[in-house]
């Protein structure tokens, strides 16, 4: 199975809850610029 990794990354998902809305809607606490931070390469050796 690992014949199919091409390789690995890093990303955080960030979230603020103190955002979400009382209805439910969850779209602005997740949403800020900064919020889904990911590595700069793709990792190909172990």
């Amino acid at each position: 199975m690992l014949d199919y990794i091409f390789g690995y990354t890093v990303a955080n998902d960030v979230t603020a809850p103190q955002y979400f809305h009382e209805d439910g809607h969850w779209m602005v606490g997740k949403s800020f610029d900064t919020f889904t931070p990911l590595g700069p390469c793709i990792e190909t050796e172990p």
